[in-house]
């Protein structure tokens, strides 16, 4: 997955920029915030070290979104918040967890194989006030 990665994988990261606007980010784990700036012109969340301030607090916080150790308020707020528009759900993020199925506010855009594109759809989860 690392080395040769999927048709499906590529894919789904070139759907992306068909998903966000420019000033959108994307949401993804390590190895989908390194590949996506190279691919499209979007900004990743977690990138590659050198480009991403903070990096070990927001790959932190995004093994916990894929995790479900976020609460679905929190995790609405954590998106709205970082401008993130679409999120992508393959290899690694499969490793960390399938919280992203159960988030209200995440509507899959379609599957490439085993990589999904989520779109975050801009409606907080019942009783939560907006971030």
């Amino acid at each position: 997955e690392y080395t040769y990665p999927k048709v499906g994988y590529i894919k789904g990261i070139g759907a992306l920029a068909s998903v966000t606007r420019p000033d959108q980010a994307t949401l993804s784990l390590s190895l989908g915030g390194v590949t996506t700036p190279m691919y499209i012109n979007r900004t990743a969340y977690v990138g590659q070290v050198v480009y991403t301030p903070d990096r070990e607090t927001k790959l932190k916080r995004s093994w916990e979104f894929f995790h479900g150790d976020m609460a679905a308020c929190d995790a609405y707020k954590f998106l709205k918040n970082n401008s993130i528009g679409a999120v992508l759900y393959s290899f690694d993020e499969h490793n960390a967890g399938d919280s992203v199925k159960f988030y209200p506010f995440l509507q899959p855009w379609n599957t490439y194989g085993e990589t999904t594109v989520y779109t975050v759809v801009d409606s907080p989860p019942e009783g939560c006030n907006e971030p």
